[in-house]
């Protein structure tokens, strides 16, 4: 609220947004909506659905208040001085009648209120959490409703007080205005407003600020029952984000706390509590993880589940060569199919993942993919191989030596294995072997009862594949599946030791002879 003749700092601004409010409301009856459920852009139908809708209030908000305020202007600033005390008389009273039109302004703010959907393309292009977003949301349209407030309380102000009045309103607030220095400008004014209203919405009421006559009291009435909710949302919605952000810890924090009353109650010694308590906080956030991509999962429809698995899946159980070498068709919804049967299985250091002892006839039927941590393979308390997140152990067990016989396997391709067998177990005897965790460690498994009920669903070619994949790892090593895994990973790890010495060699630069003695 500036002085009659004074042009407000952003008059064209208000100008274009004028024009753009007008513009589109012409623009709105061209187009289309959901009608009924269905797509329509015909205008028989989007007319009367505008207009019984949201048409009023968007006209009274488009209002060209600003075309107003610039004629008023010229009005003010007559080129005749003969004239100007006429010209200053009319343009007075002519802003004081287009003065009640600002509160279309204000409003304006409100339905600027509905552009807030633009947090929801911000959020979704940087993939900010929704309740952080919605949080961003809720203090926008705060700030929003706090302004919309702070300007109609002023111009309730200008309007129902005496410039006398305000100028003692002023003063009070530090601005006596016998100086250019200490008469309030707009901003300062605005500053004011935007201070009592804050302070109504938060519940604070210092008191320096209160209604002077009847309308700024009634305004004040509106503004404490207003700041109440708006008080109330905030609060809700500040409780909602921090449980939000600390839900799956405090969830995972009481949980231990009780393990640890109980521990202590029964005196258990401090070295085997912090083992039980570092592998429970791991087992959790494991199990919590696991948890929420399940409930995804089952609450997305069936035909939605393959795309989801397929970027979920990120190519984990391809990276074996028993899946990764199948040439049939149906190799990807089979790996698809197999990685929703994983289950998650956690394991603390030092404790066995799994056993294969050939003189117990205890052997493994498992495989397993080391998500989080690291393990190694023992035979015998030799370290034979190290296993890191991505690394696989047991896919052979999967197959077993009885996956041919569903197919009615020849006696020849049997007959060979058994040879091959025969000869591994005359090269090597058979010891007992034990993948172990030295970590905290996160393994997805399969066993071979489900692997079958998966292979069961596809047709017999990739069965087929699979049979002539074993025969010829058989062939080769036996059929001592740790063996045969164990051998595999020793080349691999031969080849990497070698291919790092001839590096380490060629890198190394040559000294020069030493001259003299």
């Amino acid at each position: 609220n500036s002085d009659t003749c004074d042009k407000l700092l952003f008059q064209e601004l208000d100008m274009f947004i004028d024009c753009f409010f007008m513009v589109e409301i012409i623009l709105t009856f061209f187009i289309g909506i959901t009608h009924h459920g269905e797509y329509c852009d015909d205008i028989r139908v989007i007319a009367p659905v505008y207009l019984k809708s949201t048409f009023v209030f968007d006209l009274v908000t488009s209002l060209p208040v600003s075309f107003f305020e610039i004629d008023s202007l010229f009005v003010c600033r007559g080129a005749n001085p003969e004239m100007e005390a006429e010209s200053d008389n009319n343009a007075f009273r002519f802003v004081r009648v287009i003065k009640p039109l600002k509160i279309a302004r204000i409003l304006r703010t409100l339905k600027l209120m509905k552009m807030l959907k633009i947090f929801s393309v911000v959020g979704d292009y940087f993939r900010i959490p929704p309740f952080l977003a919605r949080s961003m949301k809720i203090i926008v349209f705060i700030l929003l409703l706090v302004h919309a407030a702070s300007c109609m309380f002023w111009l309730i102000k200008e309007v129902s007080n005496t410039p006398e009045n305000m100028q003692r309103f002023l003063t009070t607030q530090g601005f006596p205005g016998d100086t250019a220095e200490n008469t309030a400008n707009p901003y300062q004014k605005y500053v004011i407003a935007f201070y009592f209203v804050n302070t109504v919405f938060c519940t604070i009421g210092f008191g320096d600020i209160a209604g002077m006559n009847t309308a700024e009291r009634l305004y004040c009435v509106f503004l404490f029952y207003l700041g109440v909710l708006v008080f109330g949302s905030l609060l809700a919605e500040v409780q909602d984000t921090v449980n939000k952000m600390n839900g799956e810890s405090r969830a995972r924090e009481n949980r231990i706390n009780t393990m640890v009353d109980f521990l202590r109650q029964e005196e258990v010694p401090m070295a085997l509590e912090k083992r039980l308590v570092n592998w429970a906080d791991f087992n959790l956030r494991c199990m919590q993880k696991t948890m929420a991509k399940q409930s995804v999962m089952d609450m997305v429809p069936e035909y939605i589940q393959r795309p989801l698995a397929a970027h979920l899946h990120h190519g984990l159980l391809l990276s074996i060569p028993l899946f990764r070498d199948i040439t049939d068709m149906c190799r990807d919804d089979f790996v698809l199919d197999l990685w929703q049967m994983l289950l998650p299985q956690t394991f603390s250091p030092f404790v066995s993942i799994a056993t294969s002892d050939p003189r117990t006839g205890q052997a493994n039927d498992r495989m397993y993919v080391i998500v989080v941590g690291t393990a190694i393979l023992q035979e015998q308390g030799n370290i034979v191989a190290t296993y890191h997140p991505g690394d696989y152990f047991g896919e052979y067990a999967l197959l077993g030596s009885d996956l041919n016989e569903d197919l009615g396997e020849s006696s020849t391709v049997q007959a060979s294995i058994d040879e091959a067998s025969e000869a591994h177990a005359y090269h090597g005897k058979r010891t007992e072997s034990q993948l172990l965790a030295i970590s905290n460690v996160l393994a997805f498994y399969i066993d071979r009862t489900m692997f079958r009920e998966v292979l069961a669903t596809y047709p017999a070619s990739v069965r087929t594949e699979l049979i002539e994949y074993r025969n010829q790892r058989v062939e080769e090593y036996g059929e001592d599946f740790d063996s045969i895994f164990r051998q595999e990973k020793m080349k691999c790890e031969e080849r990497m030791r070698r291919g790092s010495s001839n590096h380490s060699a060629n890198d190394t630069p040559k000294q020069p002879e030493a001259k003299g003695k």
